[in-house]
């Protein structure tokens, strides 16, 4: 089992937490209280760093209630696997919600970060969807 070391940032963070253990994403709580407010960018602290034993990053996701409730959307939401600063989740919303210390306000899913060289071909090859972009799968 990979190891995730966590450092707290700031007296009242919390570790990230799964609720079950199947679950893909950890959970990550803000160490402050503010109103969210709609079509705002919000920054909001959860008062820890964490960096895996192994090439691990992490992508930041909004938990699905929140998302259902209050229609909010994390952005910019990529730890890279060196990054050992304090996680900030920048969250906008389409209604105005207020978080308290020790909220869950998002979710960091795991990723494997795979090296490889960029290499630049006149061509790509032949595939059956090709250059073929949006709604070409048949969706409406």
């Amino acid at each position: 089992m990979l190891k995730v070391n966590v450092k707290k940032y700031h007296k009242d963070a919390k570790l990230p937490k799964k609720a079950h253990s199947g679950d893909l994403g950890f959970d990550l709580y803000s160490v402050e209280e503010m109103i969210i407010r709609p079509n705002e960018v919000n920054r909001i602290r959860t008062g820890i760093g964490m960096k895996c034993e192994r090439e691990i990053g992490f992508l930041l996701k909004e938990r699905s209630g929140m998302a259902n409730k209050y229609g909010a959307e994390v952005i910019a939401g990529v730890i890279d696997a060196e990054y050992t600063g304090e996680i900030i989740v920048l969250m906008k919303t389409i209604k105005t919600f207020v978080v308290d210390k020790g909220d869950k306000i998002a979710q960091a899913i795991p990723m494997i970060v795979f090296d490889f060289d960029i290499n630049e071909v006149s061509e790509l090859d032949e595939t059956s969807r090709g250059q073929k972009g949006f709604g070409s799968s048949g969706n409406k």
